[in-house]
């Protein structure tokens, strides 16, 4: 409404300009909504979780708020994507619903990853109808389940195999946005000698990555921190230097709740392996509302002290630390030196790092 009058606000011209300048630049014409349409002699649904009735908009929200089952149960999601796009194969959501595939293709198991046939969420790298960035994140999702699949039957390291897979498959995306992010993002996890002349080979003069591998170059350093925390407690890291340190990073309105529960147990299953001489615990919140930190904090009866700012991803630790996901944690020896950085806690090699810095240089026994 009124869209004229709120771009002349703001100093913009008529939208009619914009989108005839727009058409002009890019060689092409605005959309007369044709695309959006099912092309003619569609097949019939026989799939019930959008209808024949469905515009491509109306569709697509519809399997966008499905969570996709796994195992069999998931092949209803993976034959209306097939649908969705024979019925629609210009729509502009065309890539979109192809990512969604994708997906939720990592949820189903064998045999149901060949099925349904003639439909193959796994190609979808390949397909010139996608962006670039549609193209990269399939390519990595795909890689890196096959990897994750082979590391827990083999009993590999997860967080090595996702970065391992994820390199070899963004050579082909590496201008992308999400490769980049991915890359980083998984490179944070791992041991610096390991991922940094990789990250510096792919990307010599990129300067988020270049961000990345500054953070990583804090492993191995003294770590200082110091601030007031939710309540009202001041922390210095300094007054901790006897203990290990586990910085535990999440925010309360991301990820399942009930990926978050098992998070939240797993911390105090290996907070209660240690005892508080040799292990200290401080929550940094990603939450923009005190109030929701607050609920998360009472929800799980924390006792330790909690960084929180109101800045979300913003906020300064996640900057200093080049946080690109939740939930994170980062590892303190008794030194205050910074050991290890990783992104799920609930990982057996979270649990091992855990055991190391704690273990290593305990306090002399009291005589």
């Amino acid at each position: 409404a009124h869209v004229d009058q709120r771009r002349a606000a703001v100093g913009l011209p008529p939208l009619a300009d914009y989108l005839a300048g727009f058409a002009q630049r890019s060689g092409g014409r605005v959309s007369d909504g044709s695309r959006e349409k099912p092309v003619p002699n569609s097949p019939p649904l026989t799939q019930g979780l959008f209808a024949a009735e469905d515009d491509t908009r109306t569709a697509y929200d519809k399997l966008k708020q499905i969570m996709p089952e796994p195992g069999p149960a998931g092949l209803p999601f993976q034959v209306a994507c097939r649908e969705f796009c024979a019925r629609f194969p210009d729509s502009s959501y065309y890539g979109a619903v192809r990512v969604l595939a994708a997906r939720a293709w990592t949820r189903l198991r064998e045999p149901e990853l060949s099925a349904p046939e003639a439909w193959d969420p796994t190609d979808a790298d390949r397909d010139p109808k996608l962006n670039p960035e549609q193209r990269a994140e399939i390519a990595v999702t795909v890689a890196t389940n096959r990897a994750s699949r082979q590391a827990a039957a083999a009993g590999d390291a997860w967080e090595e195999a996702m970065f391992t897979s994820a390199a070899g498959a963004l050579r082909p995306h590496l201008a992308t946005r999400y490769a980049k992010d991915y890359l980083v993002r998984t490179a944070l996890a791992l041991p610096p000698s390991r991922v940094i002349p990789l990250l510096r080979e792919l990307y010599p003069d990129d300067p988020s990555v270049a961000a990345g591998i500054r953070a990583l170059e804090q492993i191995g350093r003294p770590c200082e921190l110091r601030f007031t925390a939710l309540d009202g407690r001041t922390i210095d890291l300094r007054d901790y230097h006897g203990r290990a340190v586990l910085l535990a990073c999440w925010a309360g309105g991301i990820g399942s709740s009930t990926a978050n529960a098992r998070t939240m147990s797993t911390l105090k299953d290996l907070i209660a392996q240690h005892s508080a001489a040799d292990l200290a615990v401080i929550g940094v919140s990603f939450d923009r509302s005190r109030e929701a930190a607050e609920k998360v904090v009472a929800e799980h009866g924390w006792s330790w002290p909690v960084y929180f700012d109101g800045q979300g991803w913003s906020n300064a630790l996640a900057e200093r630390f080049q946080i690109k996901s939740l939930p994170c944690y980062l590892l303190i020896d008794r030194q205050g030196i910074l050991r290890f950085r990783g992104m799920q806690i609930t990982t057996p090699t979270a649990a091992q790092r855990l055991a190391t810095v704690v273990t290593e240089n305990p306090p002399p026994a009291a005589p």
